[in-house]
């Protein structure tokens, strides 16, 4: 029998870390791979920011599957756990959305901090990923053949 986690307790961990590993479809069978900072909302949807000329933002314009993989190294081994996200990447175009978004990433990511705090933010784009699919794994749970909980 699977242990099941809690919306509540993935959001938490979410919440506690500050960046994921970010694939994209880099074209031409590519597969691209980076450490981003991101913010998170009550819904799971993960935003992101970039330049918006950057090969990232490119990249999801055309390829917009994209997968995330947060690990939270926990107190021990065994209480440690990763969520992977696998979704939808949408530029976010509505501006209370942007805004509410650059918000939450300036308290996480250096890069997004600064330019909203020196008037600069028109020059990042605001990624928006839609989560399709959300697994949340415990290392203990994994070396006793728990399949992940799906959210």
């Amino acid at each position: 029998m699977a242990d099941q986690h809690k919306k509540e307790e993935i959001l938490a961990v979410l919440q506690a870390e500050q960046t994921a590993t970010v694939a994209t479809h880099g074209g031409g069978g590519e597969i691209r791979t980076r450490k981003m900072h991101y913010a998170v909302d009550d819904d799971f949807s993960v935003y992101l920011s970039s330049m918006k000329d950057d090969p990232k933002t490119v990249q999801i314009t055309y390829h917009p599957t994209v997968s995330l993989l947060i690990y939270n190294e926990g107190e021990s081994l065994n209480r440690s756990n990763e969520i992977e996200i696998s979704g939808k990447a949408v530029k976010v175009k509505d501006h209370k959305e942007r805004e509410l978004a650059l918000s939450k990433l300036k308290e996480v990511s250096p890069v997004a901090g600064y330019l909203v705090e020196n008037d600069n933010a028109d020059i990042l784009e605001v990624i928006k990923v839609i989560p399709g699919t959300i697994e949340y794994r415990n290392f203990g749970e994994i070396t006793r053949g728990v399949p992940p909980t799906c959210a």
